[in-house]
């Protein structure tokens, strides 16, 4: 029996009232373009120094890097919606909307509605065009906020993020790209190609080094691995050919939860990170 049968089997004997513990509230559900609706309030003063899942305690370094290049981006409200690539742009992604959320607040700009897009090798073209298609009718550009800023885990040779991009560009939506990690330009030539001069690319750590958060893949901390810190299952091939939710198992709805808390931890030492004088006050 594996380590994680043994662990389910464990949970499963729990009380009842364990078993009926508040399941993630970032508004998760197995439909595309699912928004996150939750109240995104982090607080200005020290943050929990802890972190219950030590892969998103990594995130921190790449996600200063990321959000110090982005910044003046936000600041000057550049973007009018954030997509997270599910699912392993998951985490990524609910930290940049708190951190968003609270830029927005500190210029006096509208709030950046983030949404979900499930998107990746299994997934196939036309749905994702689909999913396109039902953000462009719900989100509108601005004419002082003209693109839409991707958000994704990683990028080795952009096969499946281009499927993605090029759904974008076919509906005329212009976009960023920030990811915490891509191989070299050499590796994604064709990808890149796809890409007009003024759609760019932020990453969190250098082209090409091999993070202290890949665990032997270049530029991956391996959320999209362990989905009882997402709480959704990745498409696969011969499996599902969708991202699906996962509600039934206490341990997964305990460690999403925990990684929910996690969320908010590091978006207050990024906050705290971006605007020091302010929290010191």
């Amino acid at each position: 029996m594996s380590l994680f049968a043994k662990i389910r089997n464990r949970f499963h004997t729990l009380k009842e009232n364990s078993q009926n513990s508040d399941s993630p509230n970032d508004n998760t559900t197995n439909n595309s373009n699912s928004e996150i609706v939750e109240s995104s309030e982090v607080k200005k003063d020290s943050p929990k120094s802890e972190y219950h899942h030590q892969e998103i305690a990594q995130l921190e370094e790449p996600m200063i890097t990321l959000l110090e290049q982005l910044k003046p981006n936000f600041d000057h409200g550049l973007y009018y919606l954030i997509i997270g690539d599910d699912t392993s742009g998951r985490i990524p992604t609910l930290v940049m909307h708190q951190v968003v959320d609270y830029i927005s607040e500190h210029q006096n700009l509208p709030k950046v509605p983030t949404t979900f897009v499930q998107s990746g090798r299994v997934i196939d073209r036309g749905k994702i065009k689909l999913q396109v298609e039902n953000l462009k009718s719900r989100y509108k550009p601005l004419r002082e906020s003209p693109k839409v800023l991707i958000v994704t885990e990683y990028i080795s040779s952009g096969r499946s993020i281009n499927k993605l991009t090029d759904a974008l560009n076919l509906s005329g939506i212009d976009f960023d790209i920030a990811t915490i990690q891509t191989f070299p330009a050499d590796y994604q030539q064709e990808f890149r190609s796809s890409l007009n001069p003024q759609q760019r690319i932020y990453t969190g750590f250098p082209e090409g080094i091999q993070s202290p958060i890949s665990g032997g893949n270049v530029g991956s901390p391996n959320i999209h691995g362990k989905y009882y810190i997402t709480g959704l299952e990745a498409a696969r091939v011969g499996g599902n050919p969708e991202v699906s939710v996962i509600k039934s198992n206490p341990y997964v709805r305990l460690k999403t939860q925990q990684a929910r808390e996690d969320v908010k931890t590091l978006s207050g030492k990024l906050i705290n990170h971006l605007y020091p004088q302010e929290v010191a006050a």
